[in-house]
């Protein structure tokens, strides 16, 4: 019987977890190409929020987030789409990116579920 309640106790709490977790998505759009891995980095002053390498399968890709703590404070992201498996962002011989990437702030607030981003090819 004992284990029998820890075993619903366990589930209660990790339905409770479950149910905090945020519902809101970084969704990259127009992915230029449907290869490689995109790199993503979200920040909050010096403290990292987000670090993820997540594989491309297709021209859009959806990242779950947690900014239930983060509301209306900037958010500064920057990602890149690795197409050479080299874990960095490649650069021509002027320093311009070679891959696609992109770099922004984000405030995030309760209202908005999906932010929506797009790499730059330059």
């Amino acid at each position: 019987m004992k284990k029998l309640l820890f075993t619903f106790v366990v589930a209660i709490c990790a339905m409770a977890t479950f149910a905090k977790t945020s519902k809101q998505l970084i969704k990259f759009v127009e992915l230029p190409y449907t290869e490689g891995t995109i790199y993503l980095s979200v920040n909050v002053g010096d403290s990292t929020v987000v670090r993820q390498a997540i594989e491309v399968e297709d021209t859009e890709m959806s990242i779950p987030v947690d900014f239930s703590n983060l509301t209306n404070l900037k958010v500064f992201v920057q990602a890149f789409q690795d197409l050479n498996e080299n874990r960095n962002l490649d650069k021509d011989n002027f320093g311009r990116p070679t891959e696609p990437c992109l770099q922004t702030t984000l405030m995030p607030n309760d209202s908005t579920e999906v932010y929506v981003l797009r790499m730059m090819t330059f």
